[in-house]
């Protein structure tokens, strides 16, 4: 027998690949009894009907729903336990509606490597489907509705693929633990009563391009749009995260980044806090939050920079944060542009700030605003040369400073942007 690995994870091999047929016209009446007699490498082709039992998959085969004229197969769980369980590396699953899990089970269980879960339904189960100690599985285009815990959990599950899913009305969207190199990408989120898109102790994953809608449900509760801690070398790019209590929320982390992210609506749009360090919030659009960004509980080296911020209270606000570098931000329509409480040693510059109530605000008993470098801001119309972003953060890269008090400030203004201008 020979093997070839082709690509993210699929292998071919060449078996004599058999094809069975289960429910009318096939020689087999239920699914099970079909794995059970079926080869390595077979194909077992179910036709419509509902199909009342639970699976073991224990081989490599690809099991595929088949509608036959009565609208895809239905496996309807005995509701003790798991309703499909994938025990076996190599196994494809598509085309099924899986329902009925018990309470604290899942509708699809994988505990095994190189698999591909792809277009199924999944409702009226418990969790969806479940990844546990599970590597380099596909899991793309599946349904996710109505179920009463995770529509998607990965546990201990390293290098998968989430990939364009929908997962409406469950209590939680996707959530993972103890993950590493995994690609969340392209899901959509709308609706779930608790948090959309959830990890904890993860590093070496991208989260990018999912759609998180507006949760009425979660922005009372105090759910996230993206929530994350202990995440290291984490980026979250290129996503919308709509109306939740916190948008996107960064705890106890670092080298994470937050690219290009569309956050509208919450309570807090960005949050990082808890001593989370060494890392970028960065060409993101940001508005209409009590808080758009906030920086808190002593994170540090946190570059918050080309930034769009709007309509907020405090559109930019470092509570309890230092040594972090506020720049090249187009900050305008709030109540604070950016604001500082007991946050000492960061670098604001080069923000262009305007139409605030209050541009620039150290506020608060005990606030300690005499470190912070606050030159080079830009006041009212905007500057005729607009920083352009780099590839890299280089902290050493600052403006010449301000010249002191022989100068005024509109006059040093004008100088600027003529040598700006000449250039």
């Amino acid at each position: 027998m020979v093997c070839l690995s082709l690509g993210f994870l699929a292998t071919a091999c060449s078996l004599a690949s058999e094809s069975l047929i289960v429910g009318d016209g096939g020689s087999y009446s239920s699914v099970q009894s079909a794995i059970d007699a079926a080869s390595p490498g077979s194909t077992i082709l179910v036709h419509s009907g509902t199909y009342r039992e639970d699976l073991h998959v224990d081989k490599q085969v690809t099991l595929k729903g088949v509608d036959s004229g009565n609208g895809l197969p239905v496996i309807y769980g005995s509701g003790s336990g798991d309703v499909i369980t994938i025990t076996a590396d190599g196994v494809r699953l598509e085309g099924f509606v899986v329902k009925n899990s018990e309470k604290y089970a899942s509708a699809i269980l994988i505990e095994s490597n190189d698999n591909q879960i792809v277009g199924n339904t999944i409702t009226d189960s418990n969790e969806g489907i479940h990844l546990d100690h599970g590597d380099r599985n596909l899991v793309t285009g599946n349904t996710l509705i109505g179920n009463h815990g995770d529509s998607i959990y990965i546990h201990y599950s390293d290098d998968n693929v989430i990939t364009n899913n929908y997962a409406e009305n469950n209590q939680f969207g996707i959530q993972g633990y103890n993950l590493r190199g995994n690609v969340i990408s392209g899901n959509t989120c709308d609706d779930n009563t608790e948090i959309d898109l959830y990890l904890e102790q993860v590093s070496d994953t991208l989260i990018s391009d999912n759609r998180i809608e507006s949760n009425e449900a979660s922005s009372r509760s105090g759910g996230d749009g993206i929530g994350m801690r202990y995440g290291t070398n984490v980026t979250i790019r290129d996503n919308y995260v709509g109306k939740h209590y916190y948008g996107i929320k960064v705890y106890y982390s670092n080298t994470t980044t937050v690219f290009n992210n569309t956050a509208v609506d919450s309570g807090v749009n960005i949050r990082f806090d808890f001593g989370t360090h060494d890392s970028v919030i960065s060409n993101n659009t940001v508005r209409n939050g009590v808080d758009n960004i906030l920086v808190a509980g002593e994170c540090s080296n946190i570059f918050i920079e080309y930034n769009l911020v709007s309509s907020g209270k405090d559109s930019i606000y470092l509570f309890g944060s230092g040594d972090n570098i506020v720049r090249h931000n187009n900050v305008y329509d709030s109540t604070y542009g950016i604001r500082l409480y007991k946050s000492t040693d960061n670098l604001i510059t080069q923000n262009y700030l305007h139409d605030n109530e209050n541009n620039l605000y150290p506020s608060g008993a005990g606030s300690t605003v005499s470190d912070n470098d606050r030159r080079a801001n830009y006041y009212g119309e905007e500057p005729a040369v607009t920083p352009t972003p780099g590839t890299s953060v280089d902290a050493t890269a600052l403006p010449t400073p301000r010249p002191g008090e022989e100068e005024d400030f509109f006059s040093w203004l004008w100088r600027t942007i003529s040598s700006l201008l000449s250039l």
